[in-house]
Order: structure tokens, then C-alpha cells, then sequence
């Protein structure tokens, strides 16, 4: 066991905009699960099966979205909980990590919801993007200067 003396201590933490993950999570499971919802239904209808049988459809297509809810609500949760800590030679998020010398280029993104949020994503490589840092955080010329002095 390492002793707690000897861990580096992060130069720098920033956690997302909760907000930012939830809502649009939450809209998006509303859309996408009302269309799986319709489209059972419409299933249903055009096969014309016993009302018994039908009800027993609904109810397990319920039961279904109503978990799947749940458990993708509880990842995004999870992960906005999740912050972003930058240490001297590798920054991580969660149990994550990427070396400075490993980020190819820094480019930032605004979709939708980061217009409606105030807030923008960087993607550093292929796969890391950190997401939901709100605007007055100029995280991107942070990184860069880490990146090059680390290089």
C-alpha cells in the first residue's frame, strides 16, 4: 500500500457542468425512448395479437425503458461526478489517464447544447475530449502550455 506522504498531489482539478451531461441526457432518452415506445406500439397494432399478450408487451416494454433509464442516469451521473485533475507528466479523469506527450491536437467544439449551456468541449486525441467546461475556463491554453513544456 502506498502511503498517503508519498501521492502526488494534482496541479490543478476541474470538474464539468453537471447540468451540462444531465439535461441533454434526459431530452435525449425522452425522444429516443418515446420512438421505441411508438414504435412497439405500432407493432402491436399491425400483429393483432391476443389483449392479454399485448398488455404483457407493454408492461415488459416499460419495465425495460424505465431500467434502461435508470442505469444510463446513473452512468451519467457517475461521470459528471467525475473530475478532470492535472498532475505534472499526465492528467486523468476517473480511473483514465493520458500522458501530456500523448495529446496530438487541441481543438475545441461548441454543439447545441454547449451554445444553450455556455459551455465548450476539447478534444485532445482520438480518445480524450474532455466535455462540459463552462466557458469563463480557458482550459485550452492551460493544456498547451502543460503540453509543450512536458514535451
Amino acid at each position: 500500500m502506498v502511503d498517503a506522504q508519498f501521492q502526488e498531489r494534482p496541479l490543478y482539478s476541474l470538474a464539468p457542468l453537471k447540468k451540462r451531461l444531465l439535461i441533454p441526457h434526459f431530452f435525449t432518452f425522452l425522444g429516443l425512448g418515446t420512438i421505441f415506445y411508438l414504435g412497439v406500439l405500432l407493432n402491436l397494432y399491425l400483429l393483432s395479437l391476443f389483449q392479454k399478450t399485448e398488455s404483457l408487451i407493454r408492461m415488459i416494454t416499460l419495465i425495460f425503458l424505465i431500467l434502461l433509464f435508470l442505469i444510463t442516469t446513473g452512468y451519467t451521473t457517475l461521470r459528471s461526478r467525475q473530475s478532470y485533475s492535472f498532475y505534472r507528466q499526465y492528467l486523468t479523469r476517473g480511473k483514465k489517464q493520458l500522458f501530456y506527450r500523448e495529446i496530438t491536437a487541441i481543438r475545441r467544439q461548441e454543439n447545441f447544447w454547449d451554445k444553450i449551456f455556455q459551455t465548450y468541449s476539447l478534444k485532445l486525441n482520438e480518445k480524450w475530449t474532455f466535455s462540459a467546461i463552462p466557458q469563463e475556463i480557458d482550459l485550452q491554453s492551460y493544456l498547451e502550455q502543460l503540453s509543450q513544456s512536458r514535451q
